[in-house]
């Protein structure tokens, strides 16, 4: 098949997607579901906290939610990939948090894994019920975990190719982002210039130190309204100021209004 496509299935609590060429998901570096990335092909680069590796084709990424993680893409039309994420709370999300702690990469699937993913891709061109869409997700959801977690291969070393900046930098933020934390703060704690700190942020991450900063706060807020807080203190306790402040970034990073993160949290 040539040129870019997408086919999707979806649910309540599950999503899937195979898809060629642009991705949708670019300035959302962390999200509130357990995701699992097949990665065929285009050149990616895997960037998350102070690791930062090229991908092999058709190798597997575990990404539980509110992890910090990005693709940076050669040639993003070239981009060739499955998805299959986790919306809801439950069984699904400890057996994802039981399989790996954090952003994990397994570059040598099982046959058994691609012969997941390869069904999966055959679903998504046919029409399927809403019953079927959902034991067809959750069961791929929860093989590909228990596989992994009871006969999978071995995640791959995490060999750092991050700066000790960046490092000591995100080591930083992630302590004392609930603070009125700046910029400069920030460099000032590292012993460098505002410039240097943001360039390297740029450079290693392919993110603004700021995004950084108001990415990592809401993934807060949601980790707290999923628990039951108010959304509005739950926004005040993680650094933004004002609940306008934080209505008008969420507004402008999502595209939706924050209260959407109540009504998820209630699935």
């Amino acid at each position: 098949m040539s040129g870019n496509f997408e086919y999707t299935i979806e649910t309540k609590d599950f999503y899937f997607k195979y898809a060629k060429g642009k991705t949708s998901q670019r300035g959302r570096e962390f999200h509130g579901y357990d995701e699992i990335i097949f990665y065929i092909s285009g050149g990616a680069h895997l960037i998350y906290k102070n690791v930062q590796v090229s991908l092999s084709e058709e190798c597997v990424v575990f990404v539980p939610r509110e992890n910090f993680h990005q693709m940076a893409l050669s040639n993003e039309d070239a981009y060739l990939r499955c998805i299959l994420q986790f919306r809801s709370r439950g069984e699904i999300e400890k057996l994802m948090s039981e399989t790996c702690g954090g952003v994990k990469l397994v570059s040598n699937p099982s046959e058994n894994t691609r012969r997941i993913w390869d069904f999966l891709i055959k679903a998504s061109r046919a029409v399927l019920s809403e019953g079927d869409a959902e034991r067809l997700l959750c069961s791929a959801f929860s093989e590909l975990l228990l596989e992994q977690k009871l006969f999978g291969c071995e995640f791959a070393d995490e060999k750092s190719e991050a700066s000790n900046l960046i490092v000591s930098a995100i080591s930083y933020i992630d302590e004392n982002y609930k603070k009125n934390i700046t910029v400069k703060d920030i460099a000032d704690a590292q012993n460098v210039s505002v410039s240097t700190i943001s360039h390297v942020f740029k450079r290693e991450l392919s993110i603004s130190v700021y995004r950084y900063i108001s990415e990592k706060r809401i993934s807060a807020v949601r980790e707290l309204v999923q628990k039951g807080a108010n959304l509005t203190d739950a926004a005040l306790s993680c650094g933004f100021g004002d609940y306008s402040s934080f209505y008008r970034l969420y507004k402008k990073q999502y595209g939706e209004s924050p209260y959407e993160i109540v009504n998820k949290s209630q699935y």
